[in-house]
Order: C-alpha cells, then structure tokens, then sequence
C-alpha cells in the first residue's frame, strides 16, 4: 500500500470524524487542494474559504487527530474504514451526487460488491399485509441471487433483513448512527445476526447517536447501493418515500406494492405509483427490474407462510362469486380489514376476482 494512498485515507478519516463536514465540503476540499492528503499541510488562508468560522477548531483538532490510533481504536471494536479515496470503496455511492466521505463497517465487509441489491424500505408499524409482502418479495429476490439492502428500522426494514438472513442471503443494514449503537434497541437480536451474516454500515463515526436529519441522509445511501428500491408501505411523509426519490434521482429503478385504498399506509407506495414507479403485482415481478426471467435457486430454503386469524376467517366465508360486503357481513371483520387482507390473499394467488368481480378461491394456502 503507497505511502500516498495511507494519507488519503487517513485524511478521509480525519474529514470523517470532524463535525460538520459532508460530502459538499469534502468535494470542495478536492476542488482546492487536489488529494484528500493534502488537507494535513493546508494552510489558514485556504481552508478560511470553506471553513469560514470553523477554521481555528479545525486547525486544532488536525493537529492533535492520530489516524494510526484511530484505526487501532477501530480494529479492536471490528470496525473497518473504508475511504472515498479507497479502491475498496463502493462504486455504487461514486454515481451519485453526495456520497459519503467514507463508510464504518462491522460485518463481511466488501458484500456490496459480491451481488446486485435490492432495497425494500417501508413502514416502522405495518399491516399484516405489508409485512407478508415483504416476506415474498425477500424470497423471491433471494432465490434469485439478489440481496437487499434496508436501514433495520422497525417494521418493514426489520422484516426484509430477517427475512433474508432466515433463507441464508446478503444483507446490508445503513445505519443513521454509528455502526457500533444499536438503534432501535429492540432490533438487537438483529443486529447481532446482521454482523455475523452480513454487513452494517453507516457514514457516521462510532459512538454517534442518531439526531435528526442523520435518517434522511442514511436514506440516500441505502438507495444508492441497490439497483431496485421497492416500497412496500408508508405514509405520504414516510423516510420509505424519501428513500424512493432518492432512488429515482440517482437513475435507480423504483418499484412501489399497491395497498388498500382505505389505509393510510397505502399512500407512499400509491403516490410513487402515480409519478411512473414500476408496479409489483406479484412478487416475482421484481425479476423482471433485475432482467431476470426465473429463480436461479429453486432450492432455497422457503420461509412457512403462517396465516393470521383474520385471514383464515376470511377464508372460512369465502365462498365461490363472495363480493366484498358478504365477507364482512359473515366474517364480523371491519371492511378495511377485509380489504387488507384480501389484497394479501390476491398477491399469494390463494384467491381472486371472477368477471363479475366477485371474490373466488383459486388454490388452497400451503
């Protein structure tokens, strides 16, 4: 390794752990002193133009910034660096406009160069329905040598990750803290699983916990290092809406899974269907985003569909050419349930519309 390529990194580290420099400031550094290295030797009278008022605590904290004990420090947690100005770095986050300075990794580092991802982000309180979906569309990516990329925020992340992790995939969780805080705590089990598994990255140094803000710039990354960005659930002010936008403004695929009408989770995935995301109708439709036209891992090893109670009372008074107001009549569910969980139903293909567009059993749940 040449003595020029251990002082860009160490200088990337520097910008890494300095508060209040991004990806903006480090490209201006870039554009004013050529190589990351060269801010060790930058004099006031350059650095003032971008520093402004930050220039003498600048100064101090470069001054008495170690990068070799840093590193150390890093190691003895198993946390790796990996610098903008690192080969190792991904090429993913160097098509877009603000990639992170450097990436903190705990994990199986590099797995974002071993298959294309696919990030599935939604809601932190989904419906049965959404986390199903989810569930569906994780099989069906896995078995076709597809991770999936999430922020392992409550809810549908979480799900996508275990989901993945059960069936032996490549999953990487972006975190909107440091990698070595464990945030939602209730996610801890998971996370620990991910480490083992797969990999949790974030731009931010240890030991920083989340502050707003920090969520929406963790979104713009688990964007950028998937090929597809599917939404499952959301509101229309969802971090899962956020992510999408992201993703369409970095030239990504957006794909969106149609929900009732009558739930405000549907909204997200409905307005992203509305500005030209790609439809998922079905769970293998996510192939077709990948130019894929079959699993590649028939074999995989498939999660046991469990269906919930409402369900399997809907499934009771179905009967063949049921309409929709007969099914709450005799199953006693409100109709926004029933519609939930007949969309669920739909997606399987345990059930569908005849042409008078009434409800009939098409297969019996496995």
């Amino acid at each position: 390794m040449s003595d020029a390529f251990d002082k860009n990194n160490a200088a990337c580290l520097l910008l890494s752990y300095f508060p209040g420099i991004g990806p903006h400031l480090y490209d201006e550094f870039i554009r004013m002193f050529g190589e990351p290295r060269n801010v060790f030797v930058a004099k006031r009278k350059d650095l003032e133009p971008i520093l402004a008022g930050r220039t003498n605590s600048f100064m101090r904290f470069r001054d008495t910034f170690d990068s070799a004990k840093t590193i150390s420090e890093l190691n003895a947690k198993d946390i790796k660096y990996i610098a903008r100005a690192s080969d190792l770095y991904p090429t993913q986050l160097t098509t877009i406009a603000d990639p992170p300075i450097g990436l903190f990794c705990k994990g199986n580092v590099y797995m974002w160069n071993e298959v294309p991802y696919c990030a599935i982000v939604g809601s932190r309180l989904p419906t049965d329905y959404g986390m199903h979906v989810t569930t569906d569309i994780v099989k069906t990516a896995v078995k076709s040598g597809i991770g999936v990329v999430s922020g392992m925020a409550l809810g549908i992340d979480a799900q996508a990750h275990r989901a993945t992790l059960d069936l032996q995939g490549k999953t990487i969780a972006v975190l909107g803290c440091g990698v070595d805080i464990v945030y939602p705590q209730q996610n801890k089990s998971l996370y620990d699983r991910i480490v083992e598994k797969g990999t949790v990255i974030s731009e931010f140094p240890p030991g920083m916990f989340a502050k707003k803000g920090m969520f929406i710039a963790r979104n713009r990354i688990v964007a950028a290092l998937s090929k597809v960005v599917v939404c499952v659930e959301g509101n229309e002010h969802s971090g899962a809406l956020i992510t999408a936008r992201y993703a369409a403004e970095q030239g990504r695929d957006v794909a969106a899974v149609p929900g009732s009408v009558y739930s405000n989770l549907s909204k997200a995935p409905h307005i992203l269907l509305r500005e030209g995301a790609s439809l998922l109708s079905k769970a293998e439709d996510i192939l077709e985003l990948f130019g894929k036209s079959e699993l590649l891992y028939e074999g995989a090893e498939a999660l046991e569909r469990k269906y919930t109670e409402y369900e399997k009372q809907i499934l009771t008074s179905l009967e063949v050419g049921s309409s929709t107001d007969y099914i709450v009549r005799t199953s006693g569910l409100s109709l926004e349930k029933v519609s939930t969980y007949l969309s669920t139903l739909e997606l399987e293909g345990i059930i569908s519309r005849n042409e008078m567009g009434q409800w009939i059993r098409t297969r019996n749940p496995s």
